[in-house]
């Protein structure tokens, strides 16, 4: 059972991470990836109120989470889950995975590449990033920010102190790469030729 300081962080957590998706479209679409009792999508439809946050987890949390309409659909088992994938494929403009690599991370992030529209993006807890690398294109999130009020380094100009950064590794566009930094990055999958 989680203690009242790391819900509050979770919850923090969740809030800036929605806020940076901000920047996005709206997006018609969402699956959360281990959704538990759906506490992003709830944080997230602040920002996104049009949205059709669904969510995919292995626990009973999913089911408290449709009870509390913090998704519209449930989905049990992970994206690996055979069958999932096809029955999901090019559903979502956006897909969440919050939490750090599985023990199946490179069928993990496929499965969740397959489920997105063209354009959609999947967005990965900074754990993902050696592993997201090879991904055919990305963008990257503005960095969170940390609260002095948590514990966290004392504040800079503006009163935050930006999270320690990841170094996320993306192809650009030519034959080189590009390296970025952030806690967390967006991943797109390459638009349909028209």
């Amino acid at each position: 059972m989680p203690t009242f300081h790391e819900r509050r962080t979770e919850q923090l957590r969740h809030r800036l991470t929605a806020r940076a998706l901000s920047a996005l479209p709206e997006p018609e679409s969402w699956l959360d990836v281990d959704t538990g009792d759906g506490r992003f999508p709830e944080a997230a439809r602040k920002h996104f109120p049009y949205t059709s946050f669904d969510g995919l987890d292995p626990t009973d949390g999913l089911e408290r989470a449709l009870a509390a309409d913090r998704i519209e659909e449930a989905y049990r088992g992970r994206l690996t889950t055979p069958g999932l994938t096809d029955r999901l494929r090019s559903r979502y403009d956006v897909v969440t995975i919050l939490r750090p690599p599985s023990d199946a991370p490179d069928a993990e992030l496929r499965a969740a590449l397959a489920v997105l529209r063209p354009g959609g993006h999947v967005v990965l807890h900074r754990g993902w990033a050696r592993i997201a690398a090879g991904t055919p294109s990305c963008t990257v999130l503005p960095p969170t920010w940390r609260l002095p009020f948590l514990g966290h380094p004392g504040p800079a100009p503006g009163g935050a102190v930006p999270y320690p950064r990841s170094t996320i590794a993306c192809p650009a566009t030519t034959s080189s790469t590009c390296s970025h930094s952030a806690p967390n990055a967006a991943f797109s999958r390459p638009s349909s030729s028209r």
